[in-house]
């Protein structure tokens, strides 16, 4: 755990704060070197700290991800219910093609990589073009 000293209700507390802070936009080595200083704890406990902030960020999403695909699948249901009603089958067809897409039924779509145009295939730099367009980048940086 991050600090054999804090009870449960302390860690929770503390892991909290360093979502608060991470919520205002400061960065992880500034949390860390604060709450280290603020709670004398060690440096190796306070990224301990923020590193179960970040866990529960990410679990948090996830569980957001979840209630999101489970409320657009009921409305899915809804409208589908509404089309059968109606028979209107375009509409029907629609949602199922847009179900199978927010469950990932479809195989992934192939995209072929072209130039920054979009008008040829991608090609790979060679080493002597590499060159070329770093001198000409440096280049041009010295004489702005």
């Amino acid at each position: 755990m991050a600090d054999p000293q804090a009870d449960q209700g302390l860690k929770e507390e503390r892991i909290d704060h360093v979502l608060r802070l991470m919520a205002r936009g400061w960065r992880g080595p500034v949390i860390v070197q604060n709450c280290s200083a603020e709670w004398k704890v060690t440096t190796r406990q306070a990224y301990k700290y923020l590193r179960m902030a970040r866990a529960r960020m990410r679990q948090a999403a996830r569980e957001k991800e979840k209630r999101m695909l489970e409320i657009m699948l009921a409305r899915h249901d809804d409208l589908r219910d509404k089309g059968y009603e109606e028979k209107d089958l375009r509409l029907v067809l629609e949602i199922d093609r847009e179900d199978a897409k927010l469950l990932g039924l479809y195989p992934p779509t192939k995209i072929a990589p072209t130039d920054p145009t979009g008008e040829k295939e991608y090609a790979a730099l060679t080493d002597d073009e590499r060159a070329r367009r770093i001198a000409a980048l440096l280049k041009e940086a010295e004489t702005e």
